[in-house]
Formats: structure tokens, C-alpha cells, sequence
């Protein structure tokens, strides 16, 4: 995917961050004077969108940071927005009218849906929106602890089967993965949530250990996960799993640094934007080179003579392979193979499981595990992915 680099705007600043920098070069591009823009997305060409949330107008620049064109929402208070690749439907979402407006490529609007209400397919001060590569659409609909989706005609699909606590922001990642940032019932700290896009069912919930308060969260196209903290005005870098590999930022106005953060963006693989509103800017992010295995399944079939197979992905940028080692842990014993695999191909690691494991496999019908799986990173740490894994009888 070719994707335009847009021109710097000063020099760059040194890198922030305990644990090295995520990024190559950073540039930037001024936004029109608003204190109130919000949300940021990008489409395929490199264009880039984001909202007032006071005069609803929406504001269209091009990858080298050229006003292409801007227009208004008719609804009430947008707080953010999501766009298809080629560019041809712009979804905003409208807090205060809890709808969705619809508008094609040349900012004419072509649909509503939504409407205040805790029905399937109304809504109640929502927060955040995403759109999956089919074009579907997900909305956290804040105020009614849920999440819903739709077509991308705004037909209602489904909504999430387990209850939240103020779903903040979501995004759409790999293998179906829909990554959603609440706060947990109890201690009020933010966590991050797994629903399959297919059922919104959900699975394993984490806690994002150094976020204080969550404002937007985005998903490149091989699986980093980034979040703004609102409160430290730094974006995290968090493996998939939930474990915080690195961070950037702080209050400032360097390239690097931010004022105010109300949205960022993945754009490809290899590039991060984050609205810096404090500073009246956008900053792009060129990304460091990486690579990542992921498990494409959540459950092995283990063969009669006592086999797990796991079926691992290879997710790189700027890289030829993913090498690393694979590690099942179940039953009080663990087993590590290691493995190694060409960029974008998958291939399945068979781990042979202690006696004991596999007879209580065969006998109970399946068993609980920890699969985690190391890749090696060039020049940095290693990428490691952690996930509950069901070991089944054939």
C-alpha cells in the first residue's frame, strides 16, 4: 500500500519514552484553529479526517496536509468519526443526538441512523466508532454499558452479550478482533476488552497498567495496539495481549511531544497519527521495523499420541520473518518449541504435551492453558503475546 510521507514542519525533537523509541522521524501538519477538533481518521490515499464537536464541521486535509475540503454534521455535539479505505463513506458520530451521519466521499449526506434510545440499534451518548474491513460498523455506546453493531447501510446487526462499564473507545485489529478500552467495574482504573466481530462475544479483559485515562485507541495493520492517555498526553504501545511494550510523548511542543491529544490513527503498517490539538497540529509517526507471531485460534485439538498444534501468523514491517519460540503451559507443566516463519505466512507449531497432560485431556474433554508466544524484534525487545488457550480431546 503506497501511502504519501507528509512534509516536516520543524526539526525533530528527541524520542520520550523508558523504553527506546517506536518511531523513525516524525513530521507534522498544521489543523484550522479549534479547541474542540476530535477524533482523527485516515483513508487509503493518505487523507486525513476529524470533527468539531462544537460547530460540527468536519475537516477533510490531504496526506501532505493541504484543507481539501470541509462541510457540516447535522447532528448534535460529534465526538468522533471512522472512514472506509477508498475514501467513499464518512461515518460521524454525534454524542449529544446519539446518531450516526452518514456522508459520501464529497461531504454529501446520505444517511442517519441510531437515535436516542437503549432499544438494539439506538443509542445513548456514545463515544467512539470503527469500521471493520467489510464495512461494518461498531459504535461504543457509552451510556448504555454496550456495544453495537451495524451494516454499513446502518441496518442493526448485534450487540455485545456481556455488559461494560462505559466502553471509552474501540478499534478493529486482526483475526477478527475487536479491541475495546473501559473502565473496570470495581477500582474505576482502564482495561482493555476482546469481542470477536462476528458474535461480539467477549473474551479475555486486561488492564492497561500505565494509562490513566483513555481517549482514543488505534490498531495498525500487523496488530500494534496504541493509546492516547489523556493524562500524561503520551501515546502506550501495548502488545495485543495486553502488556505494555513502550511509550512517547509528554506535555510539550516539540515534534514528539504533545499539548492535547483527541485522536490518533494507524495508517498502513507503518505509521501512527495523533491530533495534537494543544499544539494545533497533527503528528505522523513513521513506525520502527517489527515483527510479530500471533495465534490464529484460541483452542488445539490434541492428537492421540498427545499433539497440540498451534497455528501461528506472521505479522511483519520492513522484515522477512518471524522467529521466536512458542510456549503451552496447562496441567502445572509447560512445553517450548521454538519457530520460525516468512512474513505473512502462517504455519503450525506442534507441541508434544507431558503424558500427564494429554491423559487428562483425553479424560476430561478439554483443558484450560497459557500459550505465549516470543518473537525476536530487531534492535529492540522482544514481542511477547499472552493468551488463555483450551486444549481439546479429539
Amino acid at each position: 500500500m503506497a501511502l504519501a510521507l507528509i512534509a516536516p514542519a520543524a526539526a525533530q525533537a528527541s524520542c520520550v519514552g523508558d523504553f527506546g523509541c517506536p518511531y523513525t522521524s516524525v513530521t507534522s501538519f498544521p489543523v484550522t484553529v479549534s479547541t474542540q477538533l476530535n477524533g482523527l481518521a485516515v483513508d487509503r490515499a493518505g487523507n486525513v479526517y476529524s470533527v468539531d464537536f462544537i460547530t460540527g464541521t468536519v475537516y477533510v486535509y490531504s496526506s501532505a496536509g493541504a484543507l481539501v475540503r470541509q462541510f457540516s454534521t447535522p447532528g448534535a455535539n460529534p465526538v468522533d468519526l471512522a472512514v472506509n479505505q477508498a475514501g467513499t463513506r464518512l461515518y460521524v458520530l454525534n454524542r449529544s443526538s446519539s446518531n450516526v451521519t452518514v456522508f459520501d466521499g464529497a461531504g454529501k449526506l446520505v444517511d442517519t441512523f441510531g437515535g436516542q434510545g437503549s432499544d438494539p440499534g439506538e443509542l445513548n451518548q456514545p463515544l467512539s466508532i470503527a469500521l471493520d474491513p467489510q464495512g461494518n460498523v461498531y459504535v461504543a455506546d457509552s451510556s448504555n454499558d454496550r456495544v453495537q453493531k451495524f451494516r454499513a447501510n446502518g441496518t442493526f446487526l448485534a450487540q455485545s452479550s456481556s455488559q461494560f462499564d462505559a466502553p471509552l473507545a474501540l478499534v478493529v485489529g486482526a483475526f477478527q478482533t475487536l479491541y475495546v478500552a473501559q473502565f473496570d467495574g470495581v477500582l474505576r482504573a482502564p482495561e482493555l476488552a476482546f469481542l470477536d466481530t462476528s458474535t461480539l462475544k467477549q473474551g479475555a479483559t486486561v488492564p492497561l497498567p500505565a494509562a490513566g485515562l483513555v481517549q482514543d485507541i488505534t490498531v495498525t495493520q500487523i496488530d500494534d495496539v496504541f493509546v492516547s492517555n489523556q493524562l500524561t498526553a503520551a501515546i502506550e504501545e501495548y502488545e495485543a495481549s495486553g502488556v505494555l511494550y513502550t511509550y512517547w510523548g509528554g506535555q510539550g511542543t516539540n515534534l514528539g511531544q504533545f499539548g492535547a491529544i483527541t485522536g490518533i490513527a494507524a495508517s498502513g503498517s507503518n505509521r501512527v497519527l495523533a491530533l495534537d490539538i494543544g499544539n494545533q497540529r497533527v503528528q505522523v509517526f513513521t513506525l520502527a521495523v517489527s515483527a510479530r507471531a500471533r495465534p490464529t485460534a484460541a483452542a488445539s485439538r490434541v492428537t492421540a499420541a498427545g499433539v497440540a498444534p498451534v497455528t501461528l501468523a506472521c505479522l511483519t514491517r520492513g522484515v522477512a520473518a518471524c522467529t521466536g519460540s512458542v510456549q503451552l503451559a496447562a496441567g502445572g507443566r509447560a512445553v517450548t518449541r521454538s519457530y520460525s516463519l516468512r512474513a505473512g505466512r502462517r504455519a503450525v507449531v506442534r507441541l508434544r504435551l507431558p503424558a500427564r497432560v494429554a491423559r487428562t485431556v483425553r479424560r476430561r474433554g478439554r483443558l484450560g492453558a497459557r500459550l505465549t508466544v516470543v518473537t525476536r524484534r530487531p534492535g529492540g525487545r522482544p514481542r511477547i503475546h499472552r493468551s488463555a488457550h483450551s486444549l481439546r480431546a479429539r
